[in-house]
Formats: structure tokens, C-alpha cells, sequence
């Protein structure tokens, strides 16, 4: 008799081992679609931060303007990047420079809806950087414009050189985890271009002398709660990149965390050593959000915080720098910095917070 039931155990056996691995499978990929699709949302929420972060630093003639830029560029983004900017980015790539598939996506499987969703967040995000390099500077239509051909074509073209496997640079091992320069390059390349074409606002320089004379914000107290959406959204940006539910989302966002309360202390320290304003607007300029491409394999020991402690605290390092030179002449024309000090840290000095 117990061969018996040995036996019949042992028939049955594959049938209830394979069954269970079916389900855990399932399991497993709700749980990664429920954490994307939530860190889509933190990463929607980040365009509140944005309307009112800029918001609050022009005036307050402009303040509605502004506002209403940074929420039609998410519907924009969201459409125009159904439309044909996911299919540029992640459609079939057999030339290595963009996508010719998938485009207005309605017959896929759910983990494309799902990565739609996600990536059209990330597209909103690298349109409004353009809105605050030019805030009080354009018409609204213009702006759209310019959202538009950045949505539909400029951001998802050299996406797919990156994200896409057939892409040429992401064939070359080029590694960017959570857009570093996918979403922030790009963004503010693009605000830099329309800083330069632009111009300064009017009023930003006296006429008789041509020194620079300021305009500050009309509301610090909208700026102060932008950043502090902004950082809420982060933990979606950088942890959500994995696109799955795994043990290092934790370390992510502990990394986005200890960098942004550094980055912090660290405007402190700043503005006390140079004598500077302790305003809320200096801590925009210096966040410390970014890169996002690194948070994954930073070290966050004792030489890397010296090693910023001393970039930062020898400013004329970074002043030689030609793309700090640049930022630095973006200022006096009276843009608004969004994520340049640090992308151009961390692109120049990244490599030696990586580790081996």
C-alpha cells in the first residue's frame, strides 16, 4: 500500500511542483507591475513639484504662465510620447539609431503598457526642465512647440540608442540606469539651447552699467514645498528604474536620500563659508538629486564624501570647468539652474564614486 502512494506521489508530483512554480511566476510579476505602476505615479507627482518650485521663483505676473506650462506638458508628453515617441524609443531598432515599431501602441502585452506608462513620466520630466530654463521668457504656444519636437522626437531618439537593446550605444556597453542622460542630458541640453537662442529676461541687466540686477521669486514658500515633492518623487525616479520588485530598491532610495540631506547640509555649509544668502533658492540651485545613473553602484563611504567636500570646496576647480563656465553664463543671462550643477559633477567626476 505505501508503494502505492509512493507512486501516485511521485506522478503527481511534477504536475503540483509545476503549478506552483506557474503561480509564483504570476506572483511575482503583479508585484513587479503594482511597483512600476506606483513609481510612475511618484514620478507624475514630481511634475506638481516642478509647476511649484517654478512657480515660485519668477514673479508673480508670471506665476500662472508657468504653472500652466508644466501641466500641459505632462498631457503633451503622454500623448505625443504614445503616439509616436515610444515606437521611436523601444520599437524594432535594426539600424542601431532609432525604432520603427510599436508606434500609437494598442496590441501589446501588459508589460509594454506597463513600461509606457513609466517612460512617458520620464519624458513629461525632461520637457518641463526646458520650462524653467526659459520661464517668463515665451508665449505658451511656443513653448508647446518646443515640448512637442522634444517628446516626439529629440528624447526618444536617443533613447533608443540607449535603452534600446538594438540601440548603438547600449550595443557599445553604454550603462544608464535610471537617465542620467537619457532624461536630465538631453533636458538640459535642450534648456541650455533655448537659454543661448533666447536670451535673458528683460530687465535682467541695467542698461547703463549692464550689471546683472536680481529678481527673486515671489512666493519661497511654493519653492520650499516644490523641493520637498520633488524629493518624494525621487524614490519613484531612481528606485522604480528597476522595473522590478528586488531587495535593491531599498538601497536606491537610501542612496537618493543620504543625497539629498547632503546635498543640503552641504548648500549650508556653502552659503556660511562664502558669505552667501541662506535662501531657499540657493538650495535649488545646488540639489542633489542627480546623476540618477549612478545611485546603484555609489559608494557612500568616507573618500567619496571628502572627495565632494573637496570638488566643492575648491570652487575654482569647477569654475574651469567649460561646462560649468557655460552654466555659469546661463545664470547671469537669468535662467533658472535645474539640474546642471550636478550633471555636470557627476559626469565629470562620476567615475571615481563608481565602484569596481
Amino acid at each position: 500500500m505505501k508503494r502505492i502512494y509512493l507512486m501516485c506521489a511521485g506522478t503527481l508530483l511534477p504536475f503540483v511542483s509545476g503549478s506552483a512554480m506557474a503561480a509564483d511566476d504570476t506572483v511575482t510579476l503583479n508585484l513587479n507591475t503594482v511597483w512600476v505602476v506606483t513609481a510612475a505615479v511618484l514620478v507624475f507627482f514630481m511634475q506638481a513639484g516642478f509647476a511649484l518650485l517654478e512657480s515660485g521663483s519668477t514673479r508673480a505676473k508670471n506665476s500662472i504662465n508657468v504653472m500652466m506650462k508644466n501641466f500641459i506638458d505632462v498631457c503633451l508628453a503622454t500623448l505625443v510620447f504614445w503616439t509616436v515617441g515610444y515606437g521611436l524609443m523601444f520599437g524594432t531598432n535594426s539600424t542601431g539609431w532609432f525604432g520603427t515599431s510599436q508606434f500609437m501602441l494598442n496590441q501589446a502585452g501588459e508589460s509594454d503598457y506597463t513600461m509606457l506608462l513609466f517612460q512617458s513620466m520620464f519624458a513629461a520630466t525632461a520637457a518641463t526642465i526646458v520650462s524653467g530654463a526659459i520661464a517668463e521668457r515665451t508665449k505658451f504656444t511656443s513653448y508647446i512647440v518646443c515640448a512637442v519636437l522634444l517628446c516626439a522626437f529629440i528624447y526618444p531618439v536617443y533613447g533608443s540608442w540607449v535603452w534600446n537593446s538594438g540601440g548603438w550605444l547600449a550595443e557599445k556597453g553604454f550603462v544608464d540606469f535610471a537617465g542620467s542622460t537619457v532624461v536630465h542630458s538631453i533636458g538640459g541640453w535642450c534648456a541650455l539651447a533655448a537659454a543661448i537662442v533666447i536670451g535673458p529676461r528683460l530687465g535682467r541687466f541695467d542698461r547703463e552699467t549692464g550689471e546683472p540686477r536680481e529678481i527673486p521669486g515671489h512666493n519661497l514658500s511654493l519653492v520650499a514645498l516644490g523641493g520637498f515633492i520633488l524629493w518624494l518623487g525621487w524614490f519613484g525616479f531612481n528606485a522604480g528604474s528597476t522595473l522590478e520588485a528586488s531587495q535593491s530598491i531599498g538601497l536606491i532610495a537610501l542612496n537618493t536620500h543620504l543625497a539629498a540631506c547632503a546635498g543640503a547640509l552641504g548648500t549650508l555649509v556653502f552659503s556660511i563659508l562664502f558669505r552667501q544668502p541662506h535662501s531657499v533658492n540657493l538650495l535649488r540651485e545646488w540639489r542633489a538629486f542627480g546623476p540618477g545613473g549612478y545611485h546603484r553602484r555609489l559608494r557612500l563611504d568616507g573618500p567619496t564624501i571628502r572627495c565632494a567636500h573637496w570638488l566643492y570646496s575648491r570652487h575654482h576647480v569647477l569654475t574651469r570647468c567649460p561646462v560649468t563656465a557655460e552654466i555659469q553664463n546661463r545664470r547671469r543671462s537669468g535662467c533658472h539652474s535645474r539640474t546642471w550643477h550636478w550633471w555636470c559633477l557627476g559626469h565629470r567626476s562620476g567615475g571615481h564614486f563608481l565602484s569596481r
